[in-house]
């Protein structure tokens, strides 16, 4: 196995998560540690849980993060291959993550109202309450003033959707330079249903900070997508999908994949057809994801769903779909199954 210890994460220096009543410094999955405090978010990134965290990467323990669901970790225990946040060590990378004094990168997941309802995420549509636009708006206030001068990235948002949320796609309509004076750029993870030309076109004060953006698709044919994704529609995606490839100053773009029974048949025809698809030159990721239980399903669901568990009947047809997918040997394909 590798030597974790060569290795360290950059995320618990530069990252954080926001949720409704939680603070993570990753994806709360891969690293469950909530660094929150009685006081604001400032307060929060020099608590001592957060210290801790970042203990862990100087160490290289790792102690909170896991190396099976983090597909980058899992990507260098099992091919010696850092991606993303997982970088090798050098005392010149130690040096520069250790001046960090408050987070340059932000995740929005505080806002759960969305347009559609995935099964794997929800058992009913959330729309735009009240007390989810107004909580959303309180936080995003405590971000100006706490985190405003350091960011630089921000992405919005992998709970709701950044353009069905009336906070968030307010924020986006309103968007102050003035106020994130170090703002480079604004990351939209979106499932791209109502990213069109007319909504892109309210959002022109935002418009020159949104250089990235992840799409979350989980399908590669109409009857999937209607399946896994409750309330879609393919063909408007499809429409939407080929309008935001013309948007060629969004550089870096992720076409994520949730992997479960109802469509891990389809994975390596959802990398042909996002490679039909994005056509103009760009920075790509086809990124797949194992299911992971919300909450939202019960037990049996899950286990029905989670196929990339070996006890699964369909298992075998999995992995037989992730050897063609890695026979392709393309740098732009991440996923968290190496060691299946």
């Amino acid at each position: 196995m590798t030597n974790l210890n060569n290795y360290i994460c950059t995320n618990p220096f530069i990252y954080t998560e926001i949720t409704v009543d939680k603070q993570h410094m990753c994806c709360n999955e891969w690293m469950s540690l909530d660094i929150k405090t009685k006081g604001n978010l400032h307060d929060n990134w020099n608590s001592s849980k957060a210290i801790s965290a970042r203990q862990s990467m100087l160490n290289g323990t790792f102690e909170y993060c896991s190396t099976d669901k983090c597909p980058h970790l899992n990507d260098v225990v099992h091919n010696d291959r850092p991606s993303g946040p997982v970088k090798l060590k050098t005392n010149k990378l130690v040096e520069e993550l250790t001046k960090q004094k408050l987070p340059n990168s932000m995740k929005v997941v505080f806002d759960s109202a969305c347009n559609l309802a995935c099964p794997s995420c929800r058992t009913n549509f959330i729309r735009n309450e009240d007390y989810i636009t107004n909580k959303s708006r309180h936080i995003l206030e405590d971000v100006e003033k706490s985190y405003g001068n350091s960011l630089e990235f921000i992405s919005m948002s992998g709970y709701g959707d950044p353009f069905y949320s009336e906070a968030l796609f307010e924020w986006l309509v309103n968007f102050d330079s003035k106020k994130y004076p170090n703002m480079n750029n604004i990351h939209i993870h979106t499932n791209g249903m109502l990213w069109n030309k007319h909504n892109w076109n309210k959002i022109k004060l935002a418009q020159p900070y949104i250089k990235s953006a992840e799409i979350s698709i989980d399908a590669a044919r109409a009857e999937t997508y209607h399946n896994v994704r409750k309330g879609g529609k393919w063909d408007l995606l499809i429409k939407n999908l080929k309008f935001i490839d013309s948007l060629t100053q969004v550089r870096n773009i992720i076409l994520s994949f949730v992997i479960q029974n109802d469509n891990y048949d389809e994975i390596v025809s959802f990398y042909q057809l996002m490679n039909n698809i994005f056509k103009n030159e760009r920075d790509i990721t086809i990124q797949y994801y194992k299911i992971l239980n919300w909450g939202v399903l019960s037990e049996k669901d899950f286990i029905d769903k989670a196929v990339w568990k070996e006890s699964h009947p369909n298992y075998n047809k999995l992995v037989e779909q992730i050897k063609l997918l890695d026979s392709f040997n393309d740098k732009r394909v991440v996923h968290s199954l190496h060691g299946i």
